[in-house]
């Protein structure tokens, strides 16, 4: 079983941690437990009933009218709310309820319904990305295992490669861009949403893929000669080596966009060796 301090709860509900005490004590909707330091702890059965709490929160229920349900009254109202999905926040929530229970099935349905309801894009980045962000925390704690967690990327991944092969392609005059992760960097959910903005906006794009080495890269920008490069950093570990490699390449002459949690944690688009992915991807 998993714990949570009240701080982890909020970020994966989106509940404000004021918002849970003040309805701990005026409406006695949940007892977490406390540590001898009297810190608030919560179980995986008291995120699965927040989760639900906030999805009916957000679709209009009083918080007084929610407290006098008991768990399995609430759950099943949530059932019977979300035939309709309704706000990204609930969409999320419902997400990361999906995933803990193993439901994989509520789990796509729940993307399906948003891609149709409000396109890939804003499904992608007001729904995904914030699911994404908040399952790191649900990976740290203990809450989801290996096989959850590559289910929900390589059905995230499938409905990407789905919604780029559904975009027109233009006849090509030249290579715009080349997408790429370099040698080591496995991560491609970022590098394939590059691929599918840029796409959409009409440009050409080469893609590579993941782990990528560099003299293969050299050998693909001597035979296409890109505009530019684009790529994703999550795993690197070296900021040394990396900052070698990307002035190896900028000695090519080509700009390089990209973006993940490593190149803002070497400060990378800071420091003017990549520029910001966001230039050209913002819609």
């Amino acid at each position: 079983m998993s714990s949570y301090k009240i701080k982890e709860i909020e970020i994966l509900t989106g509940i404000k941690a004021h918002t849970l005490r003040v309805w701990e004590k005026r409406y006695n909707l949940l007892t977490p437990s406390r540590t001898n330091t009297k810190i608030r702890t919560y179980s995986d059965e008291d995120l699965k009933n927040l989760l639900n709490i906030a999805v009916l929160y957000e679709y209009g229920w009083k918080i007084s009218k929610i407290a006098a349900l008991n768990e399995n009254e609430i759950a099943t109202l949530v059932n019977k709310e979300t035939k309709t999905i309704a706000a990204s926040s609930t969409i999320v929530n419902l997400l990361i309820q999906s995933l803990i229970n193993d439901n994989n099935f509520e789990f796509e349905r729940i993307l399906d319904e948003s891609i149709v309801k409000e396109g890939f894009y804003s499904t992608y980045t007001e729904n995904i990305l914030p699911f994404l962000n908040r399952i790191g925390i649900l990976w740290t704690t203990g809450s989801i295992n290996v096989s959850q967690e590559h289910f929900a990327s390589n059905l995230i991944r499938q409905k990407l490669i789905s919604a780029i092969d559904k975009l027109e392609t233009k006849p090509i005059n030249g290579i715009d861009f080349i997408l790429y992760t370099p040698e080591g960097e496995p991560h491609e959910l970022s590098l394939l949403f590059y691929h599918y903005v840029l796409k959409k906006k009409g440009h050409s794009v080469f893609y590579l893929g993941t782990n990528v080495p560099e003299q293969d890269l050299y050998a693909i920008i001597e035979s296409v000669k890109p505009k530019a490069l684009v790529t994703s950093l999550v795993l690197s570990s070296d900021i040394e080596n990396t900052l070698s490699y990307f002035k190896r390449l900028k000695k090519l002459g080509l700009p390089i966009y990209g973006k993940g949690w490593f190149v803002e944690h070497a400060n990378l688009i800071k420091n003017g060796v990549i520029n910001d992915i966001n230039q050209l991807i913002t819609v």
